[in-house]
């Protein structure tokens, strides 16, 4: 039997640091992953992901498990060398977003896409 709890504020254990449940619902990370792009490409560890695709060099599309409410939420992307964006000429859809993981060589700007070994991701909006 499935129950439901209706609640205005969240409080501590004594009484303190409340929040509003809309905060919590609107404020909460709805899905993040952190990534190995080598070899085999996996998730070193995840929330509402369902899966990870190389689309090849430096290029991976992250599916989510539960869907946002369109295609317009918050992405930050982070790696540990070089940097993560989302995917030039890419829009996200409600259940994927596409990673591109580039390189600088430093020399006149020239940039592109390499594999890489922790590249972190945040999704924050509304849940459908």
């Amino acid at each position: 039997m499935a129950s439901e709890l209706r609640v205005n504020t969240l409080k501590d254990a004594s009484g303190n640091n409340s929040v509003a449940t809309s905060v919590v619902a609107k404020g909460s990370t709805k899905a993040w992953s952190k990534l190995d792009g080598t070899g085999t490409i996996s998730f070193f560890d995840s929330y509402n992901h369902s899966s990870v695709t190389d689309n090849g060099t430096g290029d991976y599309t992250h599916t989510l498990t539960s869907a946002m409410t369109d295609g317009n939420y918050s992405h930050t992307f982070t790696a540990r060398t070089y940097f993560a964006v989302l995917r030039d000429g890419n829009i996200p859809t409600t259940t994927t977003y596409r990673v591109a993981h580039i390189y600088n060589d430093g020399a006149g700007g020239n940039f592109s896409y390499s594999d890489g070994k922790y590249i972190s991701t945040n999704i924050t909006g509304d849940l459908a």
